[in-house]
């Protein structure tokens, strides 16, 4: 049986055409070739205009292949404006942390490893783990120290807190560092002339993920290192507890989305919409956007870390006419996150399978512009199915990688 094609090379089937009649994205034709007895690969090769567009049969490079081969985790890596600011960065992370690793202590918190980004269990100081000892005790250290945050899940106890370091600023890499700083300590967050409500963790009663949605994570092939990362976290709503999907623009947060397991959403009122990840695509020349968040930690998962997630869905069709900026609230968070599209060269629009999945494509693609973007045509699932979405590649098929 020859080998399956990995979500990477996946990404790699789509293209675009300009001035056809459509005056859309046309997907690139895949042929997987059969793979001779004991091969390792097989290729495909096309040459690429010097425009960056394909020529003749649009078709594109393609890799099958059974033996792993060593890539890049995510986009090339940005050398940082200033050897000095990586290091008062990285300083101003350790001393946050040893200011957590004091309170924590305080409150009878001393796990075995004082690391940032990281869940860990341990015996809650409160309730011992009942008679049972258990570890029931989730600590979570942000991985830029500026906070730490604490949940016993014994339905018994419930024990939970949240400390943050003081005197230290929260230093970032970003432009617009003081700005962003500004809006979690002073007045709400602005955006243009529209005033947005300023959150917190802290306020949004935000805790640890527990041992169940780990797990829940887990069966869709996502790791608990990408949950920590991308600040994945729970709360409790209506006495239900819920996955909550933090969106941060330069490590501030500025909305939350909410998930039940059931698929039922909701989010934050008056915060700005932004898209999620959006750290991820600072100053990348390829971004990669998909449909839903799950989607975005799924490639990450597949090693693109230059992914973002739309914050609202699909639409169930394609407008008839493109509104004014001021008028489009539907997409206000393309125009919200404008400037991180400005050194991109190419956009990869990984939207799901299905009509409004394609409906969104379109608009987006209307909005970014059409010369430098292009489409993932997903594999299919079976003889009548294509998979959906980037999640259900790597959840469904389990070939993909």
């Amino acid at each position: 049986m020859p080998p399956r094609p990995s979500l990477q090379s996946l990404l790699l089937m789509a293209a675009f055409t300009a001035g056809e009649d459509s005056g859309f994205l046309l997907t690139a034709r895949r042929r997987l070739l059969t793979v001779a007895a004991g091969a390792h690969r097989i290729r495909l090769f096309h040459s690429f205009a010097g425009s960056g567009r394909l020529s003749g049969s649009h078709e594109v490079v393609c890799c099958l292949r059974s033996a792993p081969v060593s890539r890049p985790a995510g986009p090339v890596a940005i050398r940082s404006r200033s050897v000095h600011s990586a290091e008062d960065y990285k300083k101003g992370c350790e001393e946050r942390l040893r200011q957590l690793t004091r309170k924590l202590k305080k409150e009878g918190i001393s796990p075995k490893q004082w690391r940032l980004g990281t869940f860990q269990r341990m015996m809650c100081p409160m309730c011992k783990g009942g008679s049972t000892e258990e570890l029931s005790l989730s600590v979570f250290i942000r991985i830029d120290g500026v906070n730490a945050t604490w949940n016993c899940f014994r339905s018994t106890c419930g024990w939970k807190g949240y400390v943050e370091p003081d005197g230290v600023p929260k230093l970032s890499q970003a432009k617009n560092d003081t700005e962003c700083e500004a809006d979690q300590n002073g007045e709400p967050n602005v955006a243009g002339n529209k005033v947005y409500r300023k959150i917190c963790e802290q306020d949004l009663h935000l805790e640890p993920l527990c041992e169940e949605l780990v797990t829940y994570f887990s069966e869709r092939m996502i790791s608990a290192e990408t949950l920590q990362r991308n600040s994945v976290m729970q709360r409790n709503w209506n006495n239900k507890i819920v996955i909550a999907f933090t969106y941060r623009r330069d490590g501030v947060l500025v909305g939350c989305k909410y998930r039940e397991v059931s698929k039922k959403f909701s989010q934050e009122a008056n915060t700005e919409k932004i898209l999620y990840g959006l750290d991820d695509i600072k100053r990348t020349r390829d971004i990669i956007i998909v449909e839903g968040e799950i989607d975005k930690l799924s490639m990450e998962e597949a090693g693109y870390r230059n992914c973002v997630s739309v914050p609202d869905g699909a639409p169930p069709r394609v407008s008839s006419k493109l509104p004014d900026k001021d008028q489009d609230k539907k997409y206000q968070y393309l125009w919200n996150c404008k400037d991180y599209f400005e050194s991109s060269s190419r956009i990869i629009l990984a939207t799901d399978a299905d009509p409004p999945g394609q409906a969104l494509a379109e608009e987006l693609a209307r909005r970014l512009g059409k010369e430098r973007c292009w489409r993932v045509n997903w594999p299919k699932k079976n003889d009548n199915e294509i998979c959906k979405d980037a999640n259900e590649v790597r959840h469904g098929m389990h070939g993909f990688v």
